[in-house]
C-alpha cells in the first residue's frame, strides 16, 4: 500500500492535496515552504538538480487529477479542454463509458492567454469488438477476389459497391470468413481505385502493419473502420476523470483553471 502525504486547507476546511514525498516535518516561513527529511532542510518550489519535481534527491512525475461531475445523471459528451496557465499539459480523460480520451500537449493552441485543444479518441488497433459501437464502421460486402504480395493486397468488388462513399485512405480494413462472426484486422487502406466503365472497383491495403493478419480465406466479407483520432467527436460519459501531466520538469508551470466544453448527448 502506497504511503502519501496529505495537506489540509483551513480556508477550504478540507484535505486538498496528496503528495508522494514523505517529509519528517513541514514549516512555512516568509512565504516559503520548507520540509525536513533525514535531518536535512529542503526548500520547495525551487529547482533541485534541474528538476522542479525532485524531492530529497528522487525525481518524480508530477500530475494533477480531478473529477468533473456537474450532472452525474445526464449523458455528456466531453469535447474540448481549456487550460489557463503558462504552458499546456498532456491530458488523459476517462469516463464511466469510455477510457480512450487524450490530448498531447503539442496539440494545444494558445488563444488570448489560454490553451485550447479538442479531445481525441485513442482506441486500439486492431479495434476491439466493444469499440465498434463507438467508431464509424462500414460494411463493403463480399469481395469478388483478391491478389497481391505478402505486404500489399488488392481486393475487388462488384460495380454495385460504392467504395468512395465513406471509406477513405488511412482507414483500417477488416475481413471475416464464413460464417462472418469473427472480424480479423487486415491492414491500412492505401488506395481506392474506381473506374466502373472499365470494371475497376477495388481497394488496396497494406497487409504488413503491426497487428494485421494475412488475407487468405475464400469469399471474405470486407468492412472498414475510421481512424479513431481523425474521427474524434469527444468522449461520452456521465462524469470524467481528467489527468494533466508534464514530462518536462525543468521549468516552472502554473495552472489557474481547467475548463472542459461539455454538451448533452442524446444518442
Amino acid at each position: 500500500m502506497a504511503i502519501k502525504t496529505i495537506s489540509y486547507s483551513p480556508s477550504a476546511e478540507g484535505w486538498t492535496s496528496f503528495y508522494s514525498f514523505q517529509p519528517e516535518t513541514m514549516v512555512g516561513l516568509n512565504n516559503r515552504f520548507y520540509t525536513v527529511k533525514n535531518g536535512k532542510l529542503y526548500q520547495h518550489d525551487v529547482v533541485n538538480g534541474n528538476n522542479y519535481a525532485q524531492f530529497y534527491g528522487v525525481d518524480y512525475q508530477h500530475y494533477i487529477e480531478f473529477i468533473i461531475n456537474d450532472s452525474p445523471s445526464a449523458n455528456l459528451l466531453f469535447k474540448t479542454i481549456k487550460i489557463e496557465g503558462n504552458s499546456p499539459y498532456d491530458v488523459l480523460i476517462e469516463t464511466d463509458i469510455q477510457s480512450t480520451g487524450f490530448i498531447e500537449k503539442d496539440w494545444f493552441e494558445e488563444k488570448e492567454g489560454a490553451w485550447y485543444a479538442f479531445i481525441r479518441n485513442s482506441g486500439t488497433t486492431p479495434a476491439q469488438q466493444d469499440e465498434y459501437a463507438l467508431r464509424r464502421v462500414g460494411g463493403l460486402g463480399k469481395s469478388l477476389n483478391y491478389f497481391g504480395s505478402a505486404t500489399e493486397k488488392t481486393v475487388t468488388f462488384p460495380n454495385s459497391v460504392n467504395l468512395g462513399a465513406e471509406m477513405s485512405i488511412g482507414d483500417a480494413l477488416y475481413f471475416a470468413a464464413p460464417p462472418y462472426t469473427d472480424p480479423i484486422y487486415g491492414g491500412i487502406v492505401t488506395d481506392i481505385q474506381v473506374d466502373k466503365p472499365n470494371n475497376i472497383n477495388r481497394v488496396v491495403f497494406n497487409n504488413s502493419v503491426a497487428g494485421s493478419q494475412t488475407l487468405n480465406v475464400s469469399s471474405p466479407f470486407i468492412f472498414f473502420a475510421k481512424n479513431s483520432v481523425a474521427e474524434s467527436q469527444g468522449v461520452l460519459g456521465h462524469y470524467a476523470k481528467i489527468k494533466l501531466s508534464k514530462s518536462d520538469n525543468t521549468s516552472m508551470s502554473e495552472i489557474f483553471s481547467v475548463e472542459p466544453e461539455v454538451m448533452a448527448s442524446y444518442t
